[in-house]
């Protein structure tokens, strides 16, 4: 690394003064951890070429090192708008999003970079946990703001679905619909806790409810079909 550091300054002593020159610079000032040297390099590149833009991707790396996140989310953003088919640079900066409280970006770098790469399971696994902080995010911000609303208490429903407590789910979203009774998608929320519940009654008057107030639900069509077929096939007293 010293050997090739030599090598550039001298070839900077003898006149060959250009942007490859200053880029090749910084990456072994960057490798040594000289990121205020490194930075200078690259920004020396970029001075000669403005269009180098792996020299901007390298020059925002550098400045995320020294936790300077503002300037390298700024330079890293440039360099993506031309570097579009680089996931590596994609996901440097949904990291640096995440780290700077950045939640709707860094999921929407994690969803291109999903579809750069459909296959990979860390992506996948990457976009979900970026999905589920923006969700969690949602939440405390409706729950901050209305406390008592519809809403609020559909969200917690939900998290309680996915705990499988459908018990406390259906008390949830029944204060949801006491709450705002003509918000869409509760009563059905609320069908479907019952449901799990073998409360085939009460599961068939919530998503009644739901389709009085959107009739073309088809969700909710297929659910009501579902729990009358089953009421039928109950025995009779």
């Amino acid at each position: 690394m010293e050997e090739a550091e030599s090598a550039f300054l001298e070839a900077l002593q003898e006149g060959m003064d250009n942007a490859v020159l200053h880029h090749n610079l910084g990456i072994v000032y960057q490798r040594q951890r000289l990121h205020e040297k490194a930075i200078g390099e690259f920004r020396e590149a970029l001075a000669r070429d403005p269009d180098l833009q792996a020299s901007r991707a390298l020059l925002g790396t550098s400045l995320l090192a020294l936790r300077r996140t503002d300037e390298g989310i700024k330079e890293l953003e440039l360099a993506a708008k031309s570097l579009t088919e680089n996931p590596m640079l994609r996901i440097q900066l949904a990291s640096a999003y995440e780290a700077n409280g950045h939640l709707l970006e860094a999921a929407g770098q994690y969803r291109e970079i999903v579809k750069q790469l459909p296959d990979d399971p860390e992506l996948a696994y990457q976009l979900g946990k970026a999905y589920l902080a923006v969700s969690e995010w949602c939440y405390s911000k409706m729950a901050a703001v209305a406390p008592n609303s519809g809403r609020v208490h559909q969200a917690m429903g939900q998290n309680l679905i996915g705990l499988g407590d459908f018990e406390a789910a259906a008390r949830a979203f029944q204060k949801a619909i006491k709450s705002d009774p003509e918000l869409p998608d509760i009563h059905l929320a609320l069908a479907h806790a019952l449901l799990r519940q073998d409360r085939l009654d009460e599961a068939l008057e919530a998503v009644e409810g739901e389709l009085a107030i959107a009739p073309w639900n088809v969700g909710a069509q297929r659910l009501k079909a579902q729990i009358s077929t089953r009421l039928e096939r109950l025995p009779k007293e």
